[in-house]
């Protein structure tokens, strides 16, 4: 397979089958050179049987089965080696459930190309009104979420967005494997793994509607995880800074 300049697109999949056949078309309708890797943890609801049919009819639809559920981190793991083992160009990362629109990805890839960027983010808050649709509660957690990471950790775009388009060659200079946070933990750690290795990120705009049909995948448990993560990057980071401190200070006073 010629993969050269070409983009796989990662479908991570939990009781998605209301979803995946309309995603899939749709994404297909933007543009038919894409190629999709889907990776199911043993959807309950056949969603894994149902990629095993589309790929049976579409070479370019790539199915992983898992045997349980597994999470987002390692789903996004496995596909960042995938796309640097087959030879991509970029890899688009997004979620199955119609939270990110299909209509958002060539915007992405565009600006990974005219950029020259490595990393894309999809993100909510370029705009006030990106996520009007969402109910207030998960508006609340997803605007804490992102002025925490923005200020705490100090990364400057939408950090737990999973919508992202990656230059599959600048990923060889991460160590994505290294990164233990799952879940939603896994996008900000993984965004800071990739600023310390000196990628050059920026972000687009994008709308974030209601998921489409089925339940959200984001439990308390995942919450918890993500605080407490993002509470030891950011003691973490302050001990990295005062550290820097206090060398700079003794190699002053010993020039002095």
């Amino acid at each position: 397979m010629n993969t050269l300049h070409s983009t796989i697109i990662l479908l991570p999949t939990y009781n998605e089958a209301g979803n995946l056949i309309q995603l899939i078309n749709e994404l297909k309708a933007q543009n038919p050179a894409w190629s999709f890797l889907v990776v199911d943890d043993n959807s309950p609801d056949g969603t894994g049987k149902l990629a095993d049919k589309l790929a049976e009819s579409d070479p370019k639809i790539e199915v992983l089965h898992r045997g349980s559920k597994l999470g987002l981190g390692t789903a996004h793991q496995y596909a960042m080696q995938y796309a640097i083992d087959k030879g991509y160009q970029s890899l688009l990362t997004m979620d199955v459930d119609f939270t990110h629109r299909p209509e958002d990805v060539q915007p992405l890839l565009d600006a990974l190309e005219k950029q020259n960027l490595d990393l894309v983010v999809g993100s909510r808050y370029v705009s006030t009104d990106s996520i009007r649709a969402w109910p207030i509660w998960r508006q609340l957690i997803s605007r804490t979420a992102y002025m925490s990471t923005r200020y705490l950790l100090g990364i400057p775009v939408d950090a737990t967005s999973a919508f992202r388009a990656y230059r599959v060659n600048a990923l060889n200079k991460v160590p994505f494997k290294a990164v233990k946070g799952d879940g939603y933990s896994f996008m900000f750690e993984m965004l800071m793994l990739c600023m310390q290795c000196g990628l050059k990120i920026d972000h687009v705009g994008v709308e974030m509607p209601c998921r489409n049909q089925g339940k959200s995948k984001i439990s308390h448990i995942e919450i918890f995880n993500g605080l407490t993560a993002l509470a030891k990057l950011a003691i973490q980071r302050v001990i990295n800074a005062l550290m820097q401190f206090l060398t700079g200070s003794v190699k002053n006073n010993r020039n002095e």
